[in-house]
């Protein structure tokens, strides 16, 4: 699957190039970061932070139409502590979690207004690629019982785990684009408004390892990007 998918890549590329009329560059990306606290039954912090970057190239083959490959790189980092004290042990929980993700595909871009005609403009995407993802999670916690002001016995634990997905991300989405000056634009893009994700998950056994996701509307507000795109 994978040898017949870079095939793809690669036909798709070739027969673009007969056929180019101007050069298209885009990059961009979003950064977001959530904080949330709990009080009950512990005193509990969440820190969660994601970086995401998009780059494409590609070709217009028409007035309306783009075409070429893309790259989408993100690694979500999220953090939590909790303290619970009472008057027999005070308790400390903490995980880690990093996850990181690497797609390679093409993209096809629709534009409703003939490129370089108006300033504004509203275009649509559809996005086949191959993505990369892991994930490596650390837990840790320790409990202090307690008699009197003395910490009479002390225990910790701790884990690590990794998992990897890999597989086909075929996505739609959509935009509006603000041309700045000639050849220069500047554009909103919401992503995933349907995706659909074909993986093997390193979890399961050989025989059971291959997923199915459809997603129509999941979040999309948080696959929202900003770039700019040049043209020559």
């Amino acid at each position: 699957m994978k040898n017949i998918f870079l095939a793809l890549v690669l036909l798709c590329t070739l027969n673009v190039y007969g056929q180019q009329q101007s050069v298209f560059i885009e990059l961009g990306g979003s950064f977001q970061k959530t904080q949330s606290t709990s009080d009950f039954p512990s005193s509990g912090h969440t820190i969660a932070k994601e970086p995401k970057i998009i780059a494409r190239l590609g070709y217009a083959i028409s007035a309306h139409s783009l075409l070429g490959l893309a790259y989408k790189w993100s690694n979500e980092k999220t953090s939590y502590k909790s303290i619970l004290i009472n008057d027999l042990y005070r308790k400390i929980d903490q995980s880690d979690v990093a996850r990181a993700s690497n797609t390679y595909g093409l993209f096809y871009r629709y534009y409703f207004i003939p490129l370089g005609e108006k300033r504004w403009n509203v275009f649509a995407d559809f996005n086949p690629g191959y993505f990369w993802e892991q994930q490596d999670e650390k837990t840790a916690s320790s409990a202090a019982y307690n008699q009197g002001d003395l910490d009479q016995y002390v225990s910790m634990s701790g884990s690590r785990s990794m998992v990897k997905w890999s597989g086909l991300d075929i996505d739609l989405g959509a935009g509006i684009s603000y041309r700045l000056v000639h050849g220069l634009s500047a554009q909103l893009s919401l992503r995933s408004i349907a995706n659909v994700k074909h993986f093997r998950d390193s979890r399961l056994v050989e025989e059971d390892n291959q997923s199915t996701f459809v997603e129509i509307f999941n979040q999309p507000l948080s696959n929202t990007y900003l770039s700019l795109t040049y043209q020559f």
